[in-house]
């Protein structure tokens, strides 16, 4: 009797599926905080795409901390409460950002709603991509797509991310 092989775990998305994740983006409707809903995802992927952070810090960026072509994050605001992170932001990225700037708000992605929330969209967007929707599957691949891609472009992903040991 033969078993049946399991499917790898895949742990970061192709170009293709960033590119399908970030069109459903994009066909999203509705608002955020008084953004429009659309903008709002598309802007968090490009800032997830472009950082690498977790969704804690990115769900508590401050437009404060928009500084001189980047964010400068204080490490309060990031996982362990210490580590402060710099990200250079692409041109395209920040002119996308200052789209959403109003509403005024402190935070760049306020939900204006219950987190629950965030996470029951961001599960309807990836089904309209076409794309798994397990826990694995949430924003956090995105972050492992990031750090996946950083290191084959010959940066050190370890670094990046901020972790002591490569096996993390």
């Amino acid at each position: 009797c033969e078993l049946p092989e399991p499917e790898p775990y895949r742990r970061c998305w192709t170009t293709d599926e960033v590119r399908s994740l970030l069109l459903s983006c994009e066909h999203e409707r509705g608002y955020l905080a008084g953004v429009p809903a659309s903008r709002w995802w598309v802007m968090f992927h490009r800032v997830l795409w472009e950082t690498g952070e977790r969704t804690g810090a990115m769900l508590r960026l401050r437009w404060e901390w928009l500084y001189r072509g980047g964010l400068d994050v204080p490490g309060e605001a990031r996982k362990g409460g210490l580590k402060r992170a710099f990200y250079s932001l692409s041109e395209p990225t920040l002119i996308g950002l200052d789209a959403i700037r109003h509403p005024t708000r402190d935070l760049i992605f306020e939900l204006g709603t219950h987190r629950s929330t965030f996470y029951s969209r961001y599960t309807r967007i990836l089904k309209r991509a076409g794309l798994p929707t397990d826990r694995k599957c949430k924003p956090q691949r995105m972050r492992r797509t990031h750090l996946t891609y950083w290191q084959i472009g010959g940066g050190d992903a370890t670094a990046r991310a901020q972790h002591s040991d490569r096996a993390t």
